[in-house]
């Protein structure tokens, strides 16, 4: 402390030391006090995963989850009962969806003629030519299937028109797991009758596996057929 003593006109200081040792103690600890709160490390007081309000619900912008997985099944569409579906949208809102594949049907075009006016039960081949005259089995008549498929759409035309009461009937036949089989006649049949020269079944169709082999059996089934006949049929696989 400092006492000012005015004598004849001069100043004299008297200064306390114990009062400046004081002063100096505190300006010091004030200083290292400061000093110590600048260069300390910022601290927030707590990690975000500690603090009460970590997990944020979706109304307020969250996901209302703490992990990824969790997070993206809270804002996707439920994932129960939709196993192996993919997201798609349809320009307002997502869904699961299954996959489809736009697979291309491919479809045959069988097509014959005998080359000799059929007058009996013969055999062709699926392709025409000549026509055996086997009512069983003829493995050199028959082609092979090469993938499972229907046949289906036969088409018959006869050169000639046919006399009333004749009855001309153009089979389907298969033998399964080969040519060497035993063929038997399908459903797949159209039926010429009397005066007219074609027919069509459009109603039938039959199921081929892999490796099944077809032929054409032609049946006089009343009267006299007479007449060049030409065929017609589809297989789709």
């Amino acid at each position: 402390m400092a006492i000012f003593l005015f004598m004849d006109k001069k100043i004299k200081i008297i200064i306390n030391p114990a009062w400046v040792l004081a002063v100096m103690l505190f300006f010091g600890l004030t200083f290292s006090v400061i000093k110590v709160v600048y260069s300390a490390a910022q601290n927030p007081g707590h990690a975000w995963d500690t603090l009460d309000d970590a997990v944020l619900p979706v109304a307020n912008g969250g996901t209302g989850q703490t992990s990824a997985a969790n997070a993206f099944n809270a804002l996707a569409p439920s994932q129960g009962g939709n196993s192996g579906k993919y997201l798609t949208t349809n320009a307002t809102d997502t869904s699961w969806s299954s996959p489809s594949i736009n697979a291309t049907t491919t479809r045959v075009f069988f097509n014959g003629r005998s080359t000799a006016s059929l007058t009996n039960d013969l055999t062709c081949h699926p392709y025409g030519a000549v026509c055996v005259a086997v009512a069983s089995n003829e493995p050199s008549m028959g082609a092979t299937i090469p993938f499972a498929g229907t046949l289906k759409n036969l088409n018959v035309y006869l050169s000639a028109a046919q006399a009333a009461g004749d009855n001309c009937d153009t089979y389907v036949r298969k033998a399964t797991g080969g040519c060497t089989g035993t063929f038997n006649n399908t459903a797949l049949v159209c039926s010429i009758d009397d005066v007219a020269q074609t027919c069509t079944d459009s109603t039938h169709s039959v199921s081929v596996a892999a490796g099944d082999c077809i032929q054409i059996f032609y049946e006089e089934a009343a009267g006299s057929c007479a007449g060049n006949v030409s065929w017609s049929f589809e297989y789709q696989y």
